[in-house]
């Protein structure tokens, strides 16, 4: 898939109907890094804050991480250059 295509799939996922679903990147990652946070605190027993743009990096993580056991498809591009975006907006 060429760079251009990748770009515009990813832009038009998340200025579009992402959105509509969802609500606003920095509500939904915030909500998001909230739960996150209270699970992960109540497992560890120390306090966690995770902010929008620590979601947006960690769901980044989550796609490459998947990579570990077979190639990238190109919907793990197009949600990597997603999820960039939205840590930039985020943050």
């Amino acid at each position: 898939m060429q760079r251009d295509a990748i770009l515009s799939a990813a832009s038009e996922i998340i200025c579009g109907d992402r959105e509509a679903e969802y609500g606003p990147p920095k509500s939904n990652f915030t909500d998001i890094g909230n739960l996150w946070a209270t699970y992960l605190s109540g497992a560890r027993g120390v306090e966690v804050n995770l902010s929008a743009q620590d979601v947006a990096y960690l769901l980044m993580l989550m796609k490459l991480a998947r990579t570990y056991h077979g190639p990238p498809s190109d919907n793990t591009s197009i949600d990597l250059v997603g999820y960039a975006a939205l840590a930039g907006e985020v943050g």
